[in-house]
């Protein structure tokens, strides 16, 4: 079905735009009244819509030490706060206690999830589509679980329907089919442009940064982590193999030890060769003796072994004998 965003008198329709929280907050946006105004009513000019109702949803992380995927406190309060004075109705949903075991300790924790955003982002969506004073429905919103109320209100309600996106590979594709035409608003294509109108209506003003999510700090932590890991263990092999190359050369007698004697009598780092030259031998008598008692421990595990398999087989003949008789 081709919607449009007119009328037939050719007047715009009203519209309620629902924000989803943890998609809203993936967006490179700033958090300022006057910078929300301005994006919201860029977004009614493409639509040809006017805003009647807006409504923003998450999950209440501000009492919570991590934020669990963005920074709790920093983040949420300001974020709800402007949103409130651009006439948005924030909901915010109570975070659940759920309890689950270690893997690994098996003991019982507790963790905080978020729980019922999605279904009152739905349920708040149906409400807009029965109001008669609603004709087009805004969803900034990527996630496909929202397809069977988006439908409904499409195809039952008889809804025009809008997209807005953070980016185009953010939406899922199966709310793709509902933007056709003019329904789809991408911020990344139009970020530029806002932030250039933005900056000639209010030059003055110098609204907040954008709070970098946690998913990013997040992200840089591990791959800091990795390369960390990746160091160490190449310099432990390196120290590995430094150690196998020394026990090979124990008794061989290495070409550059007149080299080295010779350096040292020129520079006079007689005496720090010697310290390394025994520490060398003391790690060289250590390895040894470890291999020592490693083949050991194996001649032993081997005879032990031997010694049962015979005890079972005089068992076996035993039984035989006894069986026979």
């Amino acid at each position: 079905k081709t919607q449009s965003f007119l009328m037939d008198n050719g007047q715009k329709k009203t519209a309620a735009l629902l924000i989803d929280g943890g998609y809203f907050r993936n967006a490179h946006v700033k958090y300022d009244t006057k910078y929300f105004d301005h994006i919201f009513s860029a977004i009614s000019e493409h639509f040809c819509v006017d805003l009647e109702e807006m409504y923003y949803l998450d999950a209440d992380y501000r009492d919570t030490p991590t934020g669990q995927g963005i920074r709790g406190r920093s983040v949420l309060s300001p974020l709800v706060k402007e949103m409130t004075n651009s006439h948005v109705r924030c909901n915010i949903r109570h975070l659940k206690h759920k309890t689950f075991r270690c893997r690994n300790c098996h003991k019982p924790q507790t963790a905080e999830m978020q729980a019922g955003v999605d279904v009152a982002f739905a349920t708040q969506l149906l409400k807009c589509a029965i109001n008669p004073r609603i004709d087009t429905l805004l969803l900034w919103c990527g996630d496909g679980d929202f397809y069977d109320a988006v439908a409904m209100c499409h195809d039952d309600l008889n809804k025009s329907i809008g997209l807005i996106a953070n980016n185009n590979t953010s939406i899922s594709s199966s709310l793709k089919p509902f933007a056709r035409k003019n329904a789809l608003w991408v911020l990344d294509e139009h970020l530029q442009q806002i932030n250039q109108s933005y900056a000639v209506l209010y030059p003055s003003s110098s609204p907040a940064r954008t709070p970098t999510s946690s998913t990013s700090t997040h992200r840089q932590q591990n791959t800091q982590t990795r390369t960390r890991t990746r160091t160490r263990t190449r310099a432990t092999e390196a120290r590995n193999t430094q150690r196998r190359n020394t026990t090979h050369s124990k008794g061989k007698k290495s070409s550059t030890q007149p080299l080295q004697q010779c350096h040292s009598a020129t520079t006079g780092s007689g005496s720090k060769q010697k310290k390394n030259n025994n520490s060398v031998k003391k790690r060289n008598v250590i390895d040894n003796s470890l291999e020592k008692k490693t083949i050991n421990e194996r001649r032993n595990k081997n005879v032990r072994i031997s010694h049962t398999r015979s005890s079972t087989r005089s068992r076996r003949q035993r039984q035989q004998q006894q069986q026979q008789q």
